[in-house]
């Protein structure tokens, strides 16, 4: 699931930042952007550094054009270097103390780099009740639809893992 211009797929190029943060502040022609309602919170940036990922800096205009089109107010950040799940402890951590509303992540690959990391980190910030924004794919979780698809996400790889 994608935001994507209208006739493209999610197999054709990879959006730039400047059209990722046009679709999130809805300037993009021809593009549908759809979200629950806007409410004042604050926002959490996480961003993982990786070979053929967006560069930092992309990432972090698209945190900065996601709570724009929002009104969040942007907060602090946490980048992840290396693998593990040591960033999303500190990711909690500021969460429970910093007074974090929502954490935002560029996409969904974004959350760790194997699918076993992610289905673990969903499951994670699901048990903290910790909201997550994946800004490019359009996954909110503090919308039921979000929410059921990242449910459906964890379910799918608790299966996977036990057969």
């Amino acid at each position: 699931m994608a935001i994507m211009p209208d006739g493209m797929t999610s197999d054709d190029s990879e959006l730039s930042s400047a059209e990722k943060a046009a679709v999130i502040t809805r300037a993009l022609p021809g593009v549908r952007v759809y979200w629950g309602s806007v409410s004042a919170v604050r926002a959490l940036s996480f961003t993982r550094r990786a070979v053929g990922a967006p560069d930092v800096a992309d990432q972090q205009v698209v945190f900065q054009a996601a709570c724009a089109a929002r009104g969040w107010t942007a907060g602090g950040s946490v980048c992840q270097l290396g693998g593990g799940l040591a960033a999303w402890a500190a990711v909690l951590r500021m969460v429970r103390t910093g007074g974090y509303d929502v954490v935002v992540v560029d996409s969904i690959d974004r959350i760790a780099a194997m699918d076993a990391g992610r289905s673990a980190v969903l499951g994670m910030l699901r048990r903290e009740g910790v909201r997550l924004l994946a800004a490019h794919d359009g996954i909110d979780t503090g919308d039921p639809i979000g929410a059921d698809l990242v449910g459906s996400l964890v379910g799918a790889a608790r299966v996977a893992v036990a057969r």
